[in-house]
C-alpha cells in the first residue's frame, strides 16, 4: 500500500518499522566503531536516514488518509516508535563523532587546497621544518574533501545534531532537554484549546442581529444546538474558527460583529499562559544554544539568515503598499451599509471580510449587468484539470503525468488516482504522484502534499520519488469525473502541484536533500510559480471546459476573476505581514521578557502598524482593539516558531522568477527547463541563495543587515498592474 513494499495490512507497519531499524542499527555500528571514513561515513548516514524516512513517511500519509481505524491507528504507532528511534540516532554520538572527523578533515582540505592554489605557507607556520616526500604524501588531504553535495549534507547533518545539544555537557544537555518537552508540551495544549468548544467559548446575540448569515447558519445559531436554555429571541454563537469567519463575512451589524470578535479574540484564555510559556520554552533552547533569542536560532540555517534581513524585507514590503492600502481602505469605507457616520470611521478587524465580500459582491453584479454570469466554477471539472496538468507539465517541463493502474493493494481508498511521471522524450520514468483529492471522514482536512519516497542515487541506481496530493474538493461521495473546483481551488491544486514536481524532478545523490527537503524560505517558491498558472490564460485554455459547451474559459471571465482578487491585494499581503511580524518579534524576546502582557504589546503594535499606518506607534497601547489577542488563536505559531515569514519571502521571489522567466509566454519550454534545471533538480543540495542568484541574477538578493533579503520590485510592478478597483 502507498507503494511501500511489505505494507499489505496494518500489522505490517509494526514488522516494517522494526526492520527499519535494524537496518538502521546495522549500518550505525560500524560508524560508531570507526570503521567508515570518508564519504562513506556521509553514505551511511543518508542509508540510515533513507530506511527510516521509507516507513515513517508512509505512516505519516497513512494516519492522515487512510479511513480504517485500524490502519490509522497501527500508522500512528509506527510513526510515534520511529520519531523516537530518530530522537535517539539525533543523539547518539557515536554517530556525531564520526560525522565530525570527516567534515572536519573536509574542511581541512578545502583549507590546504585554497592555501596551496594561492601559493601560501603551510598553515603551521613559517618556523615549521620543510616534510620529506614520505611526509607530504602521509599529509594529503585530497582524499578527505568531499564532493559539493556530500558536503553540504555533512554540514546540514552537524547543524542538526548540534542544534539537538549533543555537543553540550551534561548539565546543558538536561536543560535544553526539558526546554524541548516544554516546547512540545505547551504547543500540543494551545492548539487543543483551539479545537475545544468550551476553550473557545460563546457569544450571545440577538437573533435579529444575525441578519446577513447563510440562512443554514443563521437557522443553526437560533436553535443553539444541544443547548437547551437559549432563551426566547438570542442565539448562542459559538466561536470556533468557521462560524467566527461567517459572522466576520455576512453579519450586517457592525456592532454584532464587534462583540462576536471581541469574544472570540479574548481567548482561548487558557492559550494566554500557554503562549508566553511556549514562547518562553523556545527562548530557552534558542540561549542555551548560544542563541540571543528563537527568532535567531531559526532564521540562521536559512536563506534570510539573520532576524534584521527578515524584519528588513517586511519593513520594506509594508512601507511600499502604504499607499495603495490607504486606497483600498477608502474604497472598504464606501460599502459600510449604514449611512456616513461609518464611513468616516477606521475599518477595523472585525469589519474588512465584512467591507471586502460586499466589495466584491458587488463587482460580480457589475459582471453579471455586463453579460458575464457565466461561474468560472462551470469550467474547471477535475478530470480536466488533470488532463490540462498533464500538458501543460509535458509542454513546459519536458514531463508527462500519465494516469496508471494501481498495483493489487497500493491503493487506499476508491478515490484515489495513480500518476506515473515519465520524461517526455525518452519515456524514462521519473516517480509517482497520487492523488487524493475528495473528502472523507476523519481525513486530513486541509490542501497539502505528502512526501512518501524521496529520490536518491544508489550505487548508480535511482530510487523514484512518490508523492501525495492530498485536497477535499468536490462533496463527500462525489465521482472524481463529476467534481467540479471554484477557482480558488484550482489555485490551490496547482500549488500542490508545483511541490510535487520539486520532489519528482529532484536529482540529488541524497535523499537528506532531495526535493522539498530544502531551506524553508526556499520551499515555497516553487509552489508560488504554479500558483501563477492558474491566472494565466494560455496555461487556463489547457486547464478549463465548460461543463456543457466545452469551450475554454473566456479570457474576459479570468480577467474579471482577477480584477476580484487584486481588489484588496495590498490588504491580503498586509495581513500575512502581520502574521509574520508577531510570529518574528516575539519569538525574538530574550525568555526573561517574556509574558502575556509583553506579548500582547508586541502584537498589538505590529498590527497597527499593519493596518493603521497613519497611526504613531505609541498609539497602539490606546488602540480600540488593543485588547483583542488575536494571537491566541494563531495557530501558525506552533508549527512555524520564527519562520511564518517565509510565505511571503518565497512569494516576492516567486514574483521575479515568474516575470523573468513565464510572464508572457508561460508554456514556452524553456522557462520551465530554466526553473527545473535551476531550482527544481538541485533540492537542497545547493545553498538556496545560490539557486536564487544562479536563475534571476545577483540583484535579486539583496545583502542586509548580516542576512539577505529578496528584491520586491517585481511584486509591486505586480500589485500595480493588477489595479483592483483604481
Amino acid at each position: 500500500m502507498y507503494g511501500l513494499r511489505g505494507l499489505h495490512a496494518p500489522e505490517d507497519f509494526a514488522r516494517l518499522a522494526s526492520a527499519a531499524t535494524a537496518t538502521s542499527e546495522s549500518i550505525a555500528r560500524d560508524l560508531r566503531a570507526g570503521l567508515r571514513k570518508g564519504v562513506d561515513v556521509i553514505d551511511d548516514l543518508d542509508d540510515i536516514s533513507d530506511a527510516v524516512c521509507s516507513v515513517v513517511d508512509v505512516a505519516e500519509l497513512c494516519r492522515n488518509t487512510h479511513a480504517d481505524a485500524r490502519w490509522v491507528r497501527a500508522a500512528e504507532r509506527a510513526y510515534v516508535d520511529l520519531q523516537a528511534y530518530v530522537h535517539a540516532l539525533n543523539a547518539d554520538r557515536g554517530l556525531y563523532l564520526a560525522l565530525v572527523e570527516t567534515h572536519e578533515r573536509h574542511l581541512r582540505a578545502v583549507e590546504r587546497a585554497r592555501r596551496d592554489a594561492n601559493g601560501l605557507p603551510d598553515s603551521r607556520g613559517s618556523g615549521a621544518e620543510a616534510t620529506t616526500g614520505e611526509e607530504k604524501k602521509k599529509n594529503d588531504t585530497s582524499a578527505d574533501r568531499l564532493s559539493a553535495e556530500a558536503a553540504r549534507v555533512a554540514l546540514t547533518l552537524r547543524r542538526d545534531f548540534e542544534r539537538g545539544g549533543i555537543h553540550l555537557d551534561d548539565a546543558r544537555r538536561s536543560a535544553l532537554e526539558r526546554a524541548s518537552s516544554a516546547v512540545v508540551r505547551h504547543g500540543m495544549s494551545f492548539q487543543r484549546n483551539l479545537l475545544d468548544p468550551d476553550a473557545l467559548g460563546t457569544a450571545e446575540l440577538d437573533r435579529s442581529e444575525l441578519r446577513g448569515l447563510p440562512p443554514s447558519t443563521a437557522a443553526r445559531l437560533s436553535l443553539g444546538g444541544a443547548n437547551v436554555h437559549q432563551p426566547p429571541g438570542r442565539a448562542r454563537v459559538p466561536l470556533d474558527q468557521r462560524t467566527l469567519g461567517q459572522c466576520m463575512r455576512w453579519v450586517e451589524s457592525r456592532d454584532a460583529r464587534e462583540r462576536v470578535y471581541r469574544a472570540a479574540y479574548g481567548g482561548p484564555e487558557a492559550n494566554r499562559a500557554e503562549l508566553a510559556r511556549l514562547l518562553r520554552a523556545r527562548a530557552e533552547v534558542a540561549e542555551i544554544l548560544g542563541f540571543d533569542s528563537h527568532a535567531r536560532y531559526a532564521v540562521a540555517p536559512l536563506m534570510a539568515g539573520t532576524p534584521e534581513a527578515v524584519r528588513a524585507t517586511l519593513d520594506a514590503a509594508r512601507d511600499a503598499t502604504n499607499e495603495r492600502l490607504v486606497a483600498e481602505t477608502e474604497h472598504m469605507r464606501r460599502f459600510f451599509p449604514n449611512g456616513e457616520n461609518e464611513k468616516k470611521e477606521n475599518v477595523r478587524s472585525w469589519d474588512r471580510a465584512f467591507l471586502a465580500g460586499r466589495a466584491r459582491a458587488a463587482l460580480a453584479s457589475e459582471r453579471a449587468a455586463a453579460g458575464g454570469a457565466s461561474s468560472a466554477d462551470a469550467y474547471f471539472g477535475l478530470a480536466r484539470v488533470v488532463a490540462g496538468v498533464s500538458k501543460l507539465a509535458e509542454r513546459v517541463f519536458g514531463v508527462a503525468l500519465v494516469f496508471a493502474e494501481f498495483l493489487p493493494g497500493e491503493a487506499w481508498c476508491a478515490d484515489a488516482r495513480k500518476l506515473e511521471a515519465r520524461d517526455a522524450e525518452t519515456g524514462e520514468r521519473l516517480g509517482t504522484v497520487y492523488l487524493d483529492l475528495a473528502p472523507r471522514a476523519g481525513k486530513f482536512p486541509h490542501a497539502a502534499h505528502f512526501v512518501a519516497r524521496c529520490s536518491r542515487d544508489v550505487k548508480n541506481r535511482r530510487t523514484l520519488p512518490s508523492v501525495a496530493l492530498v485536497c477535499n474538493f468536490g462533496r463527500v461521495g462525489g465521482a472524481f469525473e463529476e467534481t467540479y473546483l471554484a477557482h480558488a481551488e484550482l489555485e490551490t491544486f496547482m500549488h500542490e502541484l508545483g511541490h510535487a514536481m520539486h520532489s519528482v524532478l529532484s536529482r540529488t545523490k541524497y535523499q537528506h536533500l532531495s526535493g522539498t527537503r530544502c531551506a524553508a524560505d526556499l520551499v515555497e517558491v516553487p509552489s508560488h510559480v504554479f500558483e501563477y498558472f492558474a491566472w494565466d490564460e494560455d496555461a487556463i485554455s489547457l486547464l478549463s471546459a465548460h461543463r456543457v459547451t466545452g469551450d475554454s474559459m473566456p479570457a474576459a471571465l479570468l480577467r474579471r476573476l482577477r480584477r476580484g482578487k487584486d481588489l484588496f491585494a495590498a490588504t491580503d499581503l498586509r495581513q500575512q505581514i502581520v502574521f509574520a511580524g508577531v510570529d518574528l518579534e516575539t519569538h525574538a524576546m530574550p525568555s526573561g521578557t517574556i509574558d502575556a502582557d509583553a506579548i500582547r504589546d508586541v502584537a498589538s503594535r505590529v498590527s497597527e502598524r499593519g493596518f493603521h499606518p497613519w497611526n504613531s506607534d505609541s498609539g497602539s497601547r490606546d488602540s480600540v482593539e488593543r485588547d483583542c489577542a488575536w494571537e491566541l488563536r494563531f495557530g501558525h505559531v506552533v508549527g512555524y516558531a520564527s519562520t511564518y515569514y517565509s510565505y511571503v519571502y518565497a512569494r516576492l521571489v516567486a514574483a521575479a522568477v515568474w516575470e523573468t522567466h513565464f510572464s508572457g509566454g508561460a508554456l514556452e519550454p524553456g522557462a520551465g527547463r530554466r526553473l527545473t534545471d535551476g531550482i527544481l533538480r538541485r533540492g537542497g543540495a545547493v545553498a538556496p541563495e545560490a539557486l536564487v542568484r544562479d536563475l534571476l541574477g545577483r540583484d535579486a538578493l539583496l545583502d542586509v543587515a548580516g542576512g539577505i533579503a529578496p528584491d520586491n520590485r517585481a511584486a509591486l510592478r505586480e500589485l500595480e498592474k493588477g489595479g483592483g478597483f483604481f
